[in-house]
């Protein structure tokens, strides 16, 4: 009995000094891409969008802003960004997720939704989220909706 206490308490030291404990406030991987598609339904702030997104996934979605000014014949990336945020919200708004997989790892998740989409009748679509481990929160990386 002693010896399984000793042992206990060795592994929760360790855990706590290594930061192996779960922090209680600390989303899912599942649960932080739910709150994103939740806030996406109402917000069009760019800069809130991407604070759900890893650094990488920004600078793939910034890059691509340049082009969309000549191709839209916009003025600047601002008119850009607005518009890239009514069709993210518009598009939230429209979808409803429901988890079917999801492939758990240290740094890195892969969930798999059902999507069930009001507005354009989609059913038996699916989008596939891969989510990653940044700055300590479970951040979107890469996205895809097959319909």
């Amino acid at each position: 009995m002693k010896l399984n206490l000793l042992f206990f308490s060795a592994v929760t030291a360790i855990m706590l000094s290594t930061g192996c404990s779960q922090n209680h406030e600390e989303l899912s991987a599942n649960e932080a891409f739910l709150a994103y598609h939740e806030q996406s339904k109402t917000n069009l702030d760019f800069e809130v969008e991407t604070s759900f997104y890893t650094n990488e996934k920004v600078k793939e979605v910034q890059s691509r802003f340049p082009h969309y000014v000549k191709q839209w014949k916009m003025s600047n990336v601002d008119e850009v960004k607005e518009r890239y945020m009514a069709f993210i919200s518009g598009t939230a708004k429209c979808m409803e997720l429901n988890l079917k997989e999801e492939v758990e790892g240290y740094t890195e998740t892969t969930l798999v939704y059902d999507v069930n989409d009001s507005c354009n009748n989609h059913q038996g679509a699916t989008q596939t989220v891969l989510m990653k481990r940044q700055e300590g929160k479970w951040k979107i990386h890469s996205t895809e909706i097959v319909l």
